[in-house]
């Protein structure tokens, strides 16, 4: 196994295993081919929303996301083998 090698988003996965995302620990097993993706879990990024917008939204019976499913930092994701398979 590859110990402490730090791999980044969009770079292509080559060994199969269980993988963290270093800034916030979330795992993820990836195969040989894939890329690694982004972690939505910890790079995505709130924009601000008004009491109307949410108001208005619950009368139309929705919730607001107030995630940029687009905004991500890729220059903070990188991704740790911990387990090889």
């Amino acid at each position: 196994m590859i110990e402490g090698i730090l791999y980044k988003v969009g770079e292509k996965v080559r060994i199969s295993g269980l993988y963290v995302c270093v800034p916030c620990g979330y795992k993820k097993k990836l195969e040989v081919g894939n890329t690694f993706p982004p972690c939505e879990g910890c790079m995505r990024i709130s924009r601000p929303v008004s009491d109307t917008e949410i108001q208005e939204a619950a009368e139309r019976g929705e919730e607001i996301d107030e995630f940029d499913k687009e905004a991500f930092a890729p220059n903070l994701e990188t991704w740790e083998l911990v387990k090889e398979e």
